[in-house]
């Protein structure tokens, strides 16, 4: 053979990667980001650039919607609107959620993980069906009303449903993403709508200790300790203007950078 080979700039290599991607994105197949190793070699204000994160999927923007519970005046605005999301919102879910499962083309294995989601909902469904015994005999206002309602339904989305999913589903995220890429939006989309609302954080800024549980990883780069190694589940808020408009649900949790001199 006597053609000599063509060479191949950055150009061409850049060309041929983003066909490839457009492929695999065609093919249902998507790229995506696994568990961060420590940087090494960077500077200390290159720790600070963005990086992408799986979990950014799973941000929910902050919108003009406000917290369910400002709708509430009395116990029976508050009875009402818990059956409705007993009878009618969760059972819309757990149909979108029937609708991944009955795919032809599921693995086993997926189906098998993606079976907990409906018992989480079935869970959430039950504590506000307890939810329902709340008196309101003592409340003297609409503002002691809307106190109460706010702490019963922030253990109930809180300890009841977000602080379980979501951390399933960030996993599921990471291995099965076109089956559960649809799952995040049901479940978003399902949360979105009651006034809730996240904080997004990326890989390497300083953590965030007001709305961050902290899981530490140990590191013998100076420059990386306070600073976000990974990122296991976001803050979730109530969108409330009487609380800066933010109130508090779920705190979020990461893996933080600590310095351990070897």
């Amino acid at each position: 053979m006597t053609d000599q080979l063509k060479n191949i700039s950055l150009e061409d290599m850049h060309e041929v990667l983003l066909k490839g991607r457009k492929l695999f994105e065609k093919r249902g197949i998507i790229l995506i980001r696994t568990p961060y190793p420590e940087p090494e070699g960077e500077k200390p204000e290159e720790l600070l650039e963005t990086k992408g994160h799986v979990i950014e999927q799973m941000h929910i923007e902050k919108n003009e919607i406000p917290a369910l519970y400002e709708q509430v005046t009395n116990g029976t605005m508050f009875l009402k609107l818990a059956q409705s999301i007993i009878q009618k919102d969760t059972r819309e879910l757990l149909t979108k959620i029937q609708s991944v499962l009955t795919q032809e083309s599921i693995p086993d294995d997926v189906k098998r993980n993606i079976q907990i989601l409906p018992k989480y909902v079935i869970q959430f469904q039950k504590r506000l069906q307890m939810a329902l015994r709340t008196s309101f005999d003592e409340c003297n206002d609409v503002d002691e009303v809307q106190e109460k309602v706010k702490d019963v339904l922030r253990k109930a989305f809180g300890e009841g449903l977000i602080s379980h999913v979501m951390p399933a589903l960030l996993e599921g995220l990471k291995s099965s993403p076109n089956y559960y890429k649809w799952l995040v939006n049901f479940f978003n989309e399902f949360i979105a709508q009651y006034g809730i609302f996240t904080k997004i954080y990326k890989v390497s800024q300083d953590v965030d200790f007001d709305h961050l549980e902290l899981i530490p990883e140990s590191t013998d780069n100076q420059a990386l300790h306070g600073k976000i190694a990974d990122l296991v589940m976001l803050p979730y808020f109530f969108n409330d203007k009487r609380y800066s408009g933010q109130v508090p649900i779920c705190t979020g949790q990461c893996y933080v950078w600590k310095y351990e001199k070897k």
